[in-house]
């Protein structure tokens, strides 16, 4: 997941304009770890769920296991963008 983060960058001129949001990002991933449909919101602020949304993809994600085997996997996680000087 911090591979994931540091991915994310922040629109200068959106967070320099006070533009901020909170959504869910809905993943799913193949047994071998590699992203399936990436499910966001609707935003006020197209450009900034596509950030996500590429990071998303351009994270190298290890796959889940379940009795030490890979399986296919979901994941729910918050982002938020917090606006400020």
């Amino acid at each position: 997941m911090a591979a994931f983060v540091k991915r994310i960058t922040y629109p200068a001129h959106l967070r320099h304009a006070g533009v901020g949001e909170i959504f869910l990002v809905h993943v799913l991933f193949d047994a071998s770890g590699r992203v399936l449909p990436v499910r966001t919101p609707e935003s006020k602020q197209p450009l900034l769920v596509q950030t996500v949304v590429e990071a998303v993809r351009a994270t190298q994600w290890t796959p889940a296991l379940k009795n030490q085997k890979s399986i296919p996997a979901r994941i729910v996680f918050p982002v938020n963008f917090v606006a400020g000087p």
